[in-house]
């Protein structure tokens, strides 16, 4: 069986407007690997049109002024996330994610899901308590073509669907989810943050910004940045550079190289370009711990163990990122600093430990 994170979903195919038929696959969950770069641009061809995934359908025509009309209804900071799951793996973590964001910009914060999968009868129902509440969230299917059109990502795309692009090994829905947070920031300007990512303080100050993963040791220099966390303003030149970088050099074998990675090799030469104007922001804004230290922030208080991190987090940091990849399948367990830190600035904050 996949893994959540492997488990990406494809939309309704036979009636795309009757949202309230649960696929019971995802088509581009495994693509293929020991195959010819030919034969794995005919399969995702196949499963492109099949799924329909990124052509403008009935559902997703109106997308600019669906999000225009929303955006416009005195937002004061707009924040975007992306979801290509189906909707019931929507799960309480995620749900622990998108509280902890609307509290934190509970005066005039606006989340938008980009999610065809969200945007639907059962995505609706995941989100219904927040709304209920007052909360302003919009799940909207994005428009692939549009969002993409008049950047570079625009003629990626179109290589893509002409079977011109070798898809390689890591899900494509992953690579499109990396594209798309950029032009969505491109195009309305914003903040983006990973659906793993616990937020404990208002972000709206933080413009043009990126933040560091990780730095030397010895040096105190930075090493790695992050796409997990990005704050730009509409039409923002490194946003562009980004999709140049992703349409010029894409590369659909290595994890990360489109996103992570993609930010850490365009942040090297674009410090030294004057016509970038960004911040950088320290590791302990949004990843205050290593991903190989964050399970023991799962797990109960232990007299013997390392450092109670609750107060530094929850006093210095903008949030923490879960690392979905690696803790996925761990517990919260009782009296954690992950556990607190949730409890602090959830909402609803409905069974939040798991032992």
């Amino acid at each position: 069986m996949p893994t959540k994170n492997e488990k990406i979903i494809e939309e309704e195919i036979i009636e795309e407007d009757d949202d309230n038929i649960i696929p019971s696959y995802d088509v581009f969950a495994n693509p293929p690997s020991n195959c010819t770069k030919e034969e794995r641009i005919i399969w995702l061809k196949e499963k492109l049109q099949e799924s329909k995934l990124v052509k403008s359908t009935s559902k997703t025509q109106n997308f600019e002024e669906k999000i225009q009309g929303f955006l416009g209804n005195n937002c004061k900071v707009k924040i975007f996330l992306t979801w290509i799951f189906h909707a019931n793996l929507f799960g309480k973590r995620e749900m622990f994610v998108l509280e902890s964001i609307l509290k934190a910009h509970h005066d005039g914060g606006c989340v938008v899901i980009l999610s065809r999968t969200m945007d639907s009868n059962p995505g609706r129902a995941v989100l219904q308590p927040v709304l209920d509440r007052g909360y302003r969230v919009l799940a909207l299917a994005p428009d692939y073509q549009y969002l993409f059109s008049d950047t570079p990502g625009q003629g990626w795309l179109e290589r893509l669907n002409a079977g011109e692009v070798d898809p390689g090994t890591v899900p494509i829905t992953l690579n499109l989810s990396n594209l798309l947070r950029l032009a969505v920031l491109y195009k309305y300007g914003g903040v983006y943050f990973d659906n793993d990512m616990v937020i404990l303080k208002d972000v709206s100050k933080l413009r043009n910004t990126i933040g560091i993963q990780s730095v030397d040791r010895k040096t105190g220099t930075w090493r790695t940045m992050s796409n997990a966390m990005l704050s730009f303003d509409k039409g923002h030149p490194l946003l562009w550079r980004f999709m140049e970088e992703f349409a010029w050099n894409f590369d659909g074998f290595k994890w990360g190289f489109n996103g992570p990675n993609l930010a850490t090799r365009v942040v090297s030469k674009a410090l030294n370009d004057s016509k970038y104007q960004f911040n950088l922001i320290a590791p302990i804004a949004f990843f205050p711990i290593d991903w190989k230290k964050i399970p023991q922030l799962f797990e109960k208080p232990n007299k013997n163990g390392p450092k109670d991190k609750f107060g530094e987090i929850n006093g210095e940091s903008y949030g923490i990122h879960l690392w979905n990849r690696q803790t996925q399948s761990l517990k919260i367990q009782n009296k954690s600093v992950i556990g607190r830190l949730i409890s602090k600035h959830c909402i609803i904050c409905q069974n939040i430990y798991d032992s």
